[in-house]
Order: structure tokens, then sequence, then C-alpha cells
């Protein structure tokens, strides 16, 4: 791949210049797994939490009660 501000050669998987530091269009294809966007993240609630959201956001992720997660 040819940088689009310095016309150097870097890796084609590349985000960013590694000369002068330009940020890259994304032509490739994606990744396996990048353009299936449905898998979950895992975060700490904002809504059910007791101490932080911590138990609240590992009940979200596996589908669970909190509460069974806090005993």
């Amino acid at each position: 791949m040819i940088c689009t501000s310095c016309q150097k050669n870097i890796a084609d998987y590349s985000n960013y210049c590694y000369n002068c530091g330009a940020r890259q269009a994304t032509t490739a294809a994606p990744g396996p797994g990048v353009a299936n966007c449905s898998h979950k993240r895992l975060m700490r609630s904002s809504i059910d939490k007791k101490i932080a959201g911590v138990c609240g956001g590992l009940g979200a992720y596996l589908d669970v009660d909190p509460m069974i997660i806090r005993l």
C-alpha cells in the first residue's frame, strides 16, 4: 500500500503511515468477524449498579440476573 501523503510504501493493514503519521483510508475488506458486529461487549453497567456496576455488567454480558453473580 502507498501512503497518500508521503507516497512511501507501507504495510497493507496499516491505518497510519510509519513515516509521516498520516491516517490512511481503509479500502481493504475487513477481517473475519469485523463485518458481523452482533457480538456483545463486556462493560460495567450504568443502570444496574450497586458497587461500580461490575456485577450488573457481567450479568448483562452473560444474560443472567446480576443478583446471581453478586451472590
